[in-house]
C-alpha cells in the first residue's frame, strides 16, 4: 500500500484539506479565520436555484471531482464580508456570488494542488458545472461559527483513480527491490524483451489528435480586490516578471516551457529556449 494509505483515509484527508484550505483563503480575503466544524447529518441540505451545488470535475477521468453546496445564506454570508473587508457595504447578489465563487476556486484549486504534491501526479480543474441529482459523491456537512451550514464531497472515482496511478508507479521500485534481492535479472530482461516485440502501443496514437489549449502568461500579478475594481481604460498593472526574462507556456493550465518573445511576418510567436522538467511542472500547475 503506498503512502496515499486507503480509499476512505484519503477521503479523510481531502476533507481536512477543504476545511483548512476554505479557512485559508476567507482569512486572507476578510483578515479572520472563521471557524469551521464538522458536523453529523443525515439530510442533505437542500439545492434550491440560490444555492451554490457546484460539480469541479479533474483531469483524472470523466467522474472523477469534488462536489461543494452551499446554500445562499452562507455564501452570501461568505462573499458580502469579503466585500465589506475592501469597503464595500452593498453589494449587490451578484458581485456578492462572484467573490464567494472566486473564494471556493481558490480553496478548491489549492486542495487539488496538495493531492498532485502527494500522488506525485499532475492534476488539474476542468470546467465545472451545476451539481445534479444523479451526481454520486460522498458528502460532509460542515458549519461556520455562525451556524451557516455548507457540504463538501468527494468522488469515489477520483480516490480510487489516485490510489490506482500511486500504486502503479510503485510497481518499478517493487521490481527492481525483488530482482536485486533475488537475482532475477534475466526475468527482467525477458519482460523488457516481450514489451519491445510486442510492437509499439497504439494509445499514443489515440492521443495525437487530442486538441489542447496552449497560452503564453507574460507575468502574475496580485492586487487587491480593492485596486481590482478601481481599474478602468489606460490603467496600468505591473506584472512580477522584466521584460529581459523568458515568457512561460503554459498547457492544459500547466507550465512546460519558457522563450522569448518573438515576430513572425507581422504574428507573435514563442521561440522555445527550455523545455522545464516534470518535478517543475508540477510546482507551476495553477
Amino acid at each position: 500500500m503506498s503512502e496515499l494509505a486507503s480509499h476512505n483515509e484519503l477521503i479523510s484527508w481531502l476533507r481536512n484539506r477543504f476545511e483548512e484550505k476554505l479557512a485559508d483563503v476567507i482569512d486572507s480575503m476578510t483578515g479572520e479565520r472563521p471557524t469551521i466544524t464538522a458536523v453529523e447529518s443525515s439530510e442533505a441540505l437542500e439545492r434550491d436555484a440560490s444555492a451554490v451545488a457546484w460539480l469541479t470535475p479533474v483531469s483524472l477521468g470523466p467522474e472523477a471531482g469534488l462536489a461543494t453546496v452551499f446554500p445562499v445564506e452562507t455564501w452570501r454570508a461568505i462573499g458580502q464580508k469579503a466585500l465589506e473587508a475592501v469597503g464595500i457595504e452593498d453589494g449587490d447578489d451578484d458581485s456578492i456570488r462572484g467573490t464567494f465563487l472566486e473564494i471556493q476556486s481558490q480553496a478548491l484549486t489549492s486542495v487539488l494542488w496538495d493531492l498532485g504534491q502527494r500522488a506525485k501526479v499532475e492534476i488539474s480543474m476542468e470546467s465545472g458545472r451545476a451539481l445534479e441529482a444523479t451526481d454520486t459523491f460522498d458528502f460532509q456537512r460542515y458549519q461556520l461559527q455562525d451556524g451557516s451550514p455548507f457540504e463538501f464531497g468527494v468522488s469515489s472515482a477520483l480516490v480510487d483513480q489516485v490510489i490506482a496511478i500511486a500504486n502503479e508507479a510503485e510497481k518499478p521500485r517493487e521490481a527492481r527491490a525483488a530482482a536485486a534481492a533475488g537475482g532475477g535479472s534475466s526475468a527482467v530482461r525477458a519482460d523488457s524483451s516481450d514489451i519491445s516485440a510486442a510492437g509499439p502501443s497504439t494509445t499514443l496514437d489515440l492521443l495525437l489528435d487530442v486538441e489542447l489549449p496552449v497560452s503564453v502568461s507574460f507575468g502574475r500579478a496580485q492586487v487587491p480586490l480593492k485596486d481590482v475594481l478601481k481599474l478602468t481604460s489606460g490603467s496600468i498593472v505591473e506584472l512580477n516578471r522584466t521584460v529581459a526574462e523568458p515568457v512561460e507556456i503554459i498547457v492544459n493550465n500547466c507550465v512546460i516551457a519558457r522563450g522569448e518573445v518573438v515576430v513572425v511576418e507581422g504574428n507573435y510567436g514563442i521561440r522555445i529556449q527550455e523545455i522545464i522538467s516534470r518535478a517543475e511542472r508540477l510546482r507551476t500547475l495553477n
